[in-house]
């Protein structure tokens, strides 16, 4: 189903000029050449109603996106925005580490950055978090929401990842919700270099980019996939600025909300 305000929403975010974009209206494969084509994994589900289409996931699928340097927060040297439309139809993944990862890039060994959702169970119930990690894994900087977010409801989320790494001791990870900073530097948390805990230097690694999951839970089990929707996937190799944050938001808001 069509949406004008969805085409004005698209044109809003190509003059942003990402180096990844897929609005997942009809496929997981963008017409425009700022994509790469998605392996569809599992029984993803695109769904035609008056936001203009979106992605359902059942908890077992997934889209997986050939791995590339662009997708990488050094690859630039002016850091790394990944922004997305959610929504959660389930808050609960009973698994042994209470949370899912639900969009990113990274393999055991090969980890770079994810958006991750604690169980309604978990650690920090019903959350949503943005990480980056050293490419071995272990503990990472991360950044999250100031509350528990409800199922069923889309939000827009915007990770940004400054350039730099724990040489730079001022540098991490911001995250918005629905247009508002939720929290970044310097909230330790957030740092690159959080001492003794962890330093983080990102690396570009070959693992591949994927949609309602990090992991290929079939050589990963855990954590496991997201039951729920996804739209308005894009990727800049820079850090947005919280107006054009602000501005997508509201253009997204007339789609989604």
């Amino acid at each position: 189903m069509s949406n004008v305000f969805r085409d004005q929403y698209q044109a809003l975010v190509l003059a942003a000029k990402p180096v990844g974009y897929w609005p997942l209206t009809i496929n997981g494969n963008d017409s425009t050449s700022y994509a790469r084509h998605a392996r569809y994994c599992g029984s993803p589900e695109f769904i035609s109603d008056d936001t203009g289409g979106w992605l359902h996931l059942d908890g077992s699928s997934f889209l997986e996106v050939p791995g590339h340097s662009d997708y990488s927060q050094p690859a630039s040297l002016n850091g790394l925005t990944v922004e997305v439309w959610m929504k959660a139809h389930s808050l609960h993944y009973p698994n042994l580490k209470r949370y899912i990862h639900w969009l990113g890039k990274g393999e055991p060994q090969k980890q770079e950055w994810g958006f991750r959702l604690y169980s309604d169970d978990g650690a920090e119930p019903s959350m949503v978090s943005a990480y980056v990690w050293n490419k071995e894994g272990g503990e990472g900087a991360g950044a999250h929401l100031r509350s528990a977010i409800s199922s069923k409801q889309w939000m827009y989320l915007v990770a940004c990842f400054e350039p730099g790494d724990a040489s730079d001791p001022d540098r991490g990870v911001l995250i918005y919700r629905d247009g508002e900073f939720q929290q970044g530097p310097l909230s330790p948390t957030t740092l690159y270099d959080h001492a003794p805990r962890w330093r983080i230097f990102p690396a570009s690694v070959d693992a591949p980019l994927r949609f309602g999951t990090r992991s290929d839970p079939t050589r990963s089990p855990q954590p496991g996939c997201l039951e729920g929707g996804l739209a308005e996937i894009a990727i800049y190799p820079r850090v947005l600025e919280h107006s054009e944050i602000i501005a997508h938001f509201q253009a997204g808001a007339a789609c989604f909300l």
